[in-house]
């Protein structure tokens, strides 16, 4: 699984953004799902997969301080500075990639949030993650997953249906969460389940979902100039800065999943 897509390293800013604004607004069904099966589970080793800065899982790390965490990244900018930002006793960052270096059957759960989109090789991780899993050991994938049917207005169609070029313009996946539970199954894993969490701004708030909306815009035009223009990007902002004060009657709306299965 070292086959990371390489386009999106390297911009640690756009990425720290990005990051963050996904941490503040989707760890409010997050949080409390993965803590329930932490506890449900008797988990007490977590592997985090393409951890970034670390924002997400340093959070769990202090709602769940008996469980032992391990978070890894390819880009050795944001594990740097998740050792700055985080000083949890129980978690450890390190700037490594996921493969046949790990240890066999040494964790209870691992988690991937929004990275294996971005895999070459997303049954070969799916494989290396069964075999790092003890037994009753449970993978964890959380997903972006890019709906362009769904569109109140043209400028929102507009941002969908540019997003899904971009996806595919780089070589990632958006709507890998489709494939990720007959993948799980093909692989060995038992008991799969995959929910499509619907996050807009009555669920997660108005400035919350917004302030997502601006990070993937300014990444996007960073990562693809020629597609997601200046001015692409600048009206999106501007899209993001009207809608973030109204309230109108078909909500925008983005989709993320999660998809878990356990190794028996």
């Amino acid at each position: 699984m070292s086959n990371v897509n390489e386009r999106i390293l390297g911009i640690i800013d756009f990425v720290r953004d990005c990051y963050e604004a996904q941490t503040r607004a989707f760890s409010a069904f997050e949080y409390d799902y993965l803590r329930e099966l932490i506890l449900k589970n008797k988990i007490t080793s977590v592997l985090d997969v393409g951890t970034g800065e670390g924002n997400f899982i340093s959070g769990l790390a202090r709602l769940t301080p008996d469980v032992m965490y391990k978070a890894v990244d390819a880009d050795p900018e944001l594990i740097s500075s998740a050792r700055e930002k985080h000083g949890e006793a129980n978690l450890s960052f390190e700037h490594r990639l996921f493969d046949h270096s790990f240890p066999s059957g040494n964790f209870d759960l691992i988690t991937a949030r929004f990275a294996v989109e971005h895999m070459k090789n997303v049954p070969e991780f799916i494989l290396d993650a069964f075999l790092k899993l003890r037994s009753g050991g449970i993978l964890m994938i959380t997903e972006y997953f890019i709906d362009t049917s769904y569109a109140g207005n043209s400028t929102w169609k507009l941002f969908r249906d540019k997003e899904l070029e971009f996806y595919h313009n780089i070589g990632s996946h958006p709507r890998i969460s489709l494939a990720l539970p007959k993948y799980l199954k093909d692989h060995g894993f038992s008991g799969v389940e995959s929910v499509l969490r619907h996050v807009s701004p009555s669920t997660v708030g108005q400035t919350d979902f917004y302030n997502v909306i601006r990070s993937y815009a300014n990444l996007y035009s960073a990562v693809e100039p020629d597609l997601w223009t200046k001015e692409l990007k600048q009206q999106i902002l501007d899209y993001c800065d009207k809608a973030h004060t109204e309230v109108t009657e078909r909500e925008d709306v983005l989709f993320v999943s999660q998809t878990m299965g356990r190794r028996p």
